[in-house]
Order: C-alpha cells, then sequence, then structure tokens
C-alpha cells in the first residue's frame, strides 16, 4: 500500500514539474575513481503543492563480488528515495548523501534563523540493494545566511559548499561574491579568486530593493575541489563565452579551512544554435567538465573539456533530441556518465506524463540508455520473488489436500519399532534444515547470523540463502533417506524411514526384529517415494507438522509414500543399550 501510494504521488509530481519547471538535480563525485561509486539524486515537485518525490540514482557499473552478485544498477535505474513534505530550494550531492536547502518556510516567508539545510544518504543493506538514511525525519545540518541570493550548491570532498552574493546583514558589501563551505558544524568563508569578486561586481545589480544578477552562475564539485563557471549576460544568438575558476583543495588538511588553489581558463563555444543562459547546465564526471546547452526544438549538445588539460578546447560530444522544457542534468562520476532526466507531457492517453533519461559517455559520446526511468524499489525483484514462493506454496496445499489418499488398508510394522514421536522428529527437521542453512550460506557467502534475523524475506540474499538451503535439505534428504533411511537429523534422535509393509506381503520382505534390521538394515523406500514425502515435507511444512500431531502420527507424505518413520521399542532400546 505504501508503495503504490509513493507511486501516485510521483506521478503526480511528474505533472507538476513539467508545469512548473522545478526539477532539481545533483550528483556526487567518486572518492576514488578506480574503485569508488558515486550517487545522484532527483527531486520532482508535487502540483498545486509544497511537497516532492526525491529520486535516488544508484551507483552504476559492472561491480560484482566473488559471488556473482551484481554491486552496482542497471543503467536508466532509479528509484524513490524520499518523499518531500516541502520542496528545496537547491541540492547537492557529497559521497553518499545529499544536502537540501530551504530558502523559506515553503510558505513564502523567509526563514528566521537562515536558510534550512536538511541531509539524507543511500546505505547498501544488500549487494545491489539501496535503501534511504534517516528513513523518516532528515538529517538537519547548520543552516545557511538567510540574506542574500543563492547562486550555487555543491559538494566537494572538504564539505558542503554554497555560492551567494548580496548579502547586507552585519555590513556586509552586497556586491561580493561569497564562497562558504561547511566545516564539521560551521559554514567558513573560502577565499575566492580575485578576478571573479571582480567580474561578479559587475554582474549584481537590483531589481526593486531585491538584489539581482545580470549573468549566470553554476558551481560544480570536481574530484580536486570545485569549477565555478560564470558567463556574463548575453543574447541567446551569441557563443557561450564565459570563465571558469578550478579550485583545487587536495592540500587543505582535513575538518580545517580549506586553502584553495584557483587556476581560470576561458570558456568559449560555438554553438550550433541559440542557447538561452538559463538553459546552461554544468557538471564533472569521468575527469571532464560538463557543459549542457539545451538549443531550440528540444535538442541538447553535451560539450566536455579534460579537467587536467588546461589547452585542451571544449568540443561536443554527443546531441541528444527530445529534451522537454523540464529536463536537470546529474553527473554519474565513477562511470564516466552523465544523465539527463527529461519530464515529457501527454496530450492524450492514460499517462499525463513520462520521465524519461538519457545515459551519456563522457569519455566516448555513446548514449547508453535512452528511455523511461526503470523505477525500482516499489515492488522489488526480491518482492516478486517472495510472491511467486507464496502462490505455489499455497497450490501446492491445494493439491495435497484435493489429491486423494491411498485406499485405507491394514499396514503393521516390523517387530520392536513404533512410530517416532511427533517431538523427535521436529527436532530431526530442525537438525537436518540448520545444516543445509549452514552449507547454503557458506556457499553463497552470507554469515549466518543474517539469516537469523527477523526480516529475512526483505533480503533477496537471505531469501537466496533459504531457497538454496531447502533445495538442499530436498536433496539431500531424499539420497540419505532412499539409501540409508536416515538423515544426519534421523540418525542424532534414532529415527529410520521404511518403506510400509501391507498385510499378506510375502515373508521374505518383512524385517521382524531390530537386530534384524540393524545388522541388514529396513526396506527402504524407494527414490521417487522419498522424494514425495521430502518435497511435502519441506516445501509445505505446515502440512508435516499438522499431520505429526494426528492420531496415526505419520503426514501427509508419508501416506501418498508410503512410508513411516520409525523408532526402535523402550524394551528393544533398553536391551540394546545392556548389551553396550
Amino acid at each position: 500500500m505504501r508503495g503504490l501510494l509513493v507511486q501516485l504521488l510521483l506521478v503526480m509530481a511528474l505533472c507538476a514539474s513539467a508545469a512548473r519547471g522545478q526539477a532539481l538535480g545533483a550528483g556526487s563525485v567518486a572518492p576514488e575513481r578506480a574503485g569508488g561509486t558515486s550517487h545522484a539524486w532527483v527531486v520532482l515537485p508535487e502540483p498545486g503543492a509544497l511537497r516532492g518525490v526525491m529520486l535516488h540514482l544508484p551507483p552504476r557499473g559492472a561491480l560484482s563480488d566473488r559471488f556473482g552478485r551484481a554491486l552496482t544498477a542497471r543503467a536508466g535505474e532509479a528509484s524513490v528515495a524520499h518523499t518531500l513534505s516541502v520542496a528545496p530550494a537547491a541540492i547537492a550531492a557529497r559521497d553518499n548523501r545529499v544536502a537540501l536547502v530551504y530558502s523559506d518556510s515553503g510558505l513564502g516567508l523567509p526563514t528566521i534563523n537562515g536558510r534550512t539545510v536538511l541531509s539524507l544518504g543511500a546505505v547498501q543493506s544488500e549487494p545491489g540493494l539501496w535503501k534511504t538514511v534517516p528513513e523518516v525525519r532528515l538529517d538537519a545540518l547548520p543552516s545557511l545566511r538567510a540574506d542574500g541570493l543563492l547562486l550555487g550548491f555543491a559538494g566537494p570532498h572538504v564539505g558542503f559548499a554554497a555560492l551567494m552574493q548580496g548579502l547586507s546583514a552585519e555590513g556586509a558589501d552586497p556586491t561580493r561574491l561569497t564562497l562558504q563551505v561547511l566545516i564539521e558544524s560551521k559554514w567558513v568563508d573560502v577565499v575566492l579568486p580575485p578576478a571573479a569578486v571582480e567580474m561578479a561586481a559587475t554582474l549584481f545589480t537590483r531589481h526593486g530593493d531585491k538584489p539581482a544578477v545580470t549573468g549566470t552562475y553554476r558551481l560544480v564539485a570536481t574530484d580536486e575541489g570545485l569549477a565555478l563557471f560564470i558567463f556574463p549576460a548575453r543574447t541567446a544568438a551569441g557563443p557561450i563565452a564565459g570563465s571558469c575558476f578550478l579550485a583545487d583543495f587536495t592540500g587543505s588538511p582535513p575538518r580545517a579551512v580549506p586553502s584553495a588553489t584557483w587556476v581560470q581558463r576561458e570558456v568559449l563555444i560555438e554553438a550550433a544554435k541559440p542557447v538561452e543562459p538559463d538553459d546552461l547546465s554544468a557538471a564533472f564526471a569521468g575527469d571532464h567538465l560538463v557543459l549542457a546547452a539545451r538549443e531550440g526544438g528540444g535538442a541538447m549538445t553535451l560539450y566536455t573539456q579534460p579537467l587536467h588539460i588546461s589547452n585542451a578546447p571544449w568540443r561536443g560530444v554527443a546531441s541528444i533530441k527530445g529534451i522537454a522544457d523540464d529536463y536537470t542534468v546529474v553527473p554519474l562520476d565513477n562511470v564516466g556518465r552523465v544523465a539527463v532526466l527529461s519530464i515529457t507531457r501527454q496530450t492524450g492517453g492514460a499517462k499525463a506524463a513520462n520521465l524519461n533519461m538519457t545515459e551519456v559517455s563522457m569519455r566516448t559520446g555513446a548514449v547508453l540508455f535512452d528511455g523511461e526511468v526503470q523505477l525500482a524499489g516499489l515492488i522489488t525483484e526480491s518482492d516478486y520473488r517472495l510472491i511467486g514462493v507464496l502462490l505455489a506454496w499455497v497450490l501446492g496445499l491445494v493439491v495435497v489436500f484435493v489429491l486423494r489418499l491411498p485406499p485405507a488398508e491394514s499396514v503393521h510394522l516390523p517387530d520392536g519399532v513404533s512410530i517416532a514421536e511427533p517431538g523427535r522428529r521436529m527436532f530431526a527437521g530442525v537438525i537436518d534444515l540448520t545444516v543445509a542453512l549452514l552449507i547454503a550460506a557458506k556457499f553463497l557467502g552470507v554469515p549466518m547470523a543474517d539469516v537469523a534475523t527477523l526480516g529475512i524475506w526483505e533480503s533477496p540474499a537471505i531469501q537466496n540463502v533459504l531457497l538454496l538451503g531447502l533445495a538442499i535439505a530436498v536433496v539431500s534428504s531424499t539420497l540419505l533417506e532412499s539409501f540409508l533411511g536416515r538423515t544426519l537429523g534421523k540418525m542424532l534422535t534414532g529415527c529410520t524411514v521404511i518403506a510400509m509393509e501391507r498385510a499378506g506381503a510375502p515373508a521374505s520382505e518383512k524385517k521382524t526384529s531390530v537386530e534384524e534390521a540393524e545388522v541388514e538394515g529396513y526396506r527402504t523406500p524407494v527414490m521417487w517415494k522419498a522424494l514425495v514425502r521430502t518435497i511435502i515435507k519441506w516445501g509445505l511444512p505446515p502440512v508435516a507438522v499438522f499431520g505429526l500431531l494426528d492420531a496415526p502420527g505419520r503426514h501427509r507424505g508419508d501416506h501418498l509414500a508410503g512410508t513411516a518413520v520409525v523408532v526402535p521399542t523402550s524394551e528393544d532400546a533398553e536391551q540394546a543399550d545392556e548389551e553396550r
């Protein structure tokens, strides 16, 4: 039910984003390019309301563990991470977390203690399975200043960074460009290059009593620090021209005020078609600076420049068509891709809007995915597996109870044995199942302590252990009962599975004493009969348990297979003990 409500909310958010154009996206930088992972996040507001839905784009790639289980997501995959009571004004990603900035209370009223900053993250509970933490109430970070304009928000490795201008409190110069970085629990100022400060001062203006800028600012995190793009006021018909200021924080000690080394690069791109200033998006992916320019007619061109080659020209690596007015660009750094999410309104049909994703490699320009977002997490693969197991279980119960038992006939047991007590048989079953689960857990590399948790059916890895354990129990029990009449649990509890003998059977087929049975062995069930009783025992445990409580002490599988589980009678057991 909760998944259905979230899905409905997501559909509503798609309609709203297409109409209001407020989708936000952010992606983190992989901490270690060789084997690190990066996460991306997208916020979609809800129509006619303040709420929104946040999507999580898990790490991409072909990573797997030594057992072949996928650790990363497929191209085009996303999941619903959280429902937001108020949609944020800006977001930034860092490592496995995302920070959300709220410029007001959600009602258009300024916040009292500054801009609220909240955070959430994603942790891998099982291979390939990510969950959002915290699940309910988001973590609170120190608030940003409430005055001025928030021009950019990013997540470099030193801490979340905010670019601001128009600050007027405490006698600040409103024309001055300010960069603040969150170090532990405090926002601290980081010195910007003079050229950036001078350029920003010329782009500052006012609309009445409110601060405003005439240029375009983009702030993105890189593997070394930050990239600050500043594009002066321009017409849509001219080239894309501006400056890029690169900050290197690698020499700064941890948890200290960052000391940046700044390098300025000029940006000059001869776009094939006019580009509006607001239709420029910046990102960093796979050691490349990226500029995404949405042109007229819904086309978008992706331009890249290697971060560590200063004199390399900007070049167009890919052109994408069908980008709607509401879109966002997020980097998938660990695989060197950029994902463009676009919300397209439908003029008719059942769907009001579609959320499409295009993933493009920044190294080759190849389009690796283009289509509707593949939502995961509403009904997961483990949910489908659980539903399938339950349906098969119910079908098995119906078949077993509908299937007619063999006609009642006179049967007898060999001399010196009786039907085993239910408690003894249950204990033997527990031993066999525990051994099978230990083998399955060892083979799949899952700690046995995890198998004993209450949420076993929520994890695909634990489901694999349970299913493999049941398969091992079925196969081993069938073989051992067919050849020896005993499993390990039955050996330890003194039980034996025998084929029932009909009254009037030839004497040569009968075993008349426990002594003979211990020497020559009972007549064990044939393979297919042992398989029948074992499948019913392990596949339909309620049938086996309730059958043991009946007066005959034989469950449905024993009736269908013509078998019985026996133990020596007390007199014979005492005699055997005295002889030993």
